[in-house]
């Protein structure tokens, strides 16, 4: 530490003037004194009262404060009982505690939360939730501070909204959320620089001819490709998918332009649609709108939307759909099996194509059950006018059993992998051109 910086931390309040507690400057001082000269494995907790300052608007600040005094002096009489501990508010209702690990008691530390919440009105009212990070020094040698930081990440972490909440900081999720935010950091750039890519793969018919292909997004980075698992999620999570998708649908539509008038003309492309983008774009303006700029006729783009946001969006997707299939869009319905309103969702499908899950179509290969499901769902769609795509195929057996009941379109490493824009025009220009 920088030397002057180190006279001032030296010199720092120890002791938070609202509840006599340790400050965050005498907590970190004292708790890594405790544990220089008494090694042993401790834990470290910081607490956080969940929408406390909502107690601060409603009934003032002096009843949050007479509620923080409470709870440190709560804290005092714990204390009492074992001289090991060291405890102290280190900001805000953030409350901190360094305690010998063989204590933790989990059930205890939530009765003793749920009696104080009790005890306070205003906690009850307004609905205040206990929360706790915890870190466990497991003989690392980081610091209390840092050990600090990591208990303040595990109560960041937690997502449940329950009245007593735990978090256990992880280097696992220490790593995922770093990477979260590396990806993150690096989308502007990629949108600027076009690293987001279309790769095709190939859908063909009963006969194995090409008719079509889906468009599927990789991210070319300096560093190497990364495939969409590593960055789809994240990029749904921090609500940005919506640009990506955007990307690809233009990237597709100005591919069909550059398709007219070549043995590749007849071939449409598939482009998926995330839930997000319901909320950000009106999806038949921005369809109909891509294809008129590019003099794409609409029966070359089909739209691809998941089950999973059928059901999520199911009175605003039905209207969409009509609407696109009334302008000469192809629909289709992705992951169908996927979830366990498949059958009813049926009944209420405008959709022309139904794009069976691959986790549907492989636990057919299983037993016989499955297959009488399969079997008997590909007959009803059939009986109801719908299309059957199937993806995932990755064996002939495969193919040859799903010709026999019904499906029509098929997509697969069998038939090929997800592809290069360019190297899947120069195969397929020269197998139809021949």
């Amino acid at each position: 530490m920088d030397t002057n910086l180190q006279v001032i931390y030296d010199n720092a309040p120890m002791h938070d003037p609202l509840t006599g507690l340790l400050n965050y400057y005498g907590f970190i001082k004292l708790a890594q004194r405790r544990i220089d000269q008494h090694p042993h494995h401790y834990s470290i907790i910081v607490t956080n009262l969940k929408d406390f300052n909502l107690v601060n608007q409603i009934y003032g600040n002096h009843v949050a404060d007479h509620i923080l005094i409470a709870f440190g002096q709560a804290l005092r009489k714990i204390a009492t009982v074992d001289k090991s501990i060291v405890y102290g508010r280190i900001s805000a209702d953030h409350f901190v505690v360094l305690y010998p690990t063989s204590m933790f008691q989990k059930d205890r530390i939530r009765e003793f939360a749920e009696h104080f919440t009790k005890s306070s009105e205003a906690l009850e009212i307004m609905n205040v939730h206990f929360q706790f990070g915890r870190y466990d020094f497991k003989g690392s040698h980081d610091s209390v501070a840092v050990g600090c930081d990591k208990a303040f990440f595990a109560l960041r972490s937690i997502k449940r909204q329950g009245i007593v909440e735990f978090g256990n900081y992880s280097d696992h999720d220490l790593d995922v959320t770093l990477r979260m935010k590396n990806i993150l950091s690096m989308m502007n750039i990629a949108l600027k620089k076009k690293e987001f890519k279309m790769y095709l793969q190939p859908q063909v018919d009963i006969q194995g001819n090409l008719v079509s292909a889906e468009a599927l997004v990789r991210w070319q980075t300096p560093f190497g490709m990364l495939m969409p698992y590593e960055f789809i999620s994240i990029l749904e999570k921090a609500h940005r998918i919506h640009e990506v998708d955007y990307l690809i649908w233009k990237q597709a539509v100005e591919t069909l332009a550059r398709w007219q008038h070549t043995p590749l003309a007849s071939i449409s492309i598939s482009v998926n649609v995330s839930p997000l983008d319901f909320h950000y774009f009106d999806l038949y303006d921005v369809f109909t709108s891509l294809c008129e700029e590019a003099h794409v006729p609409t029966n070359k783009l089909n739209i691809e939307i998941t089950e999973q946001c059928m059901m999520d969006n199911l009175h605003e997707v039905i209207p969409l759909i009509n609407r696109l299939k009334q302008a000469g869009f192809t629909t289709e319905i992705d992951d169908f099996g996927s979830g366990y309103s498949s059958l009813n969702l049926l009944r209420e499908l405008p959709a022309d194509m139904i794009k069976l899950d691959r986790e549907f179509i492989n636990t057919a290969t299983i037993g016989q059950a499955a297959k009488i499901v399969l079997r008997n769902t590909c007959h009803m769609i059939n009986e109801l006018g719908h299309g059957i795509i199937c993806e995932g195929i990755e064996q002939i057996e495969q193919a040859i059993y799903l010709k026999s009941i019904g499906c029509h379109i098929f997509q697969g490493y069998y038939y090929s992998k997800p592809i290069p824009l360019d190297e899947f025009e120069h195969k397929y220009h020269l197998q139809t051109s021949a």
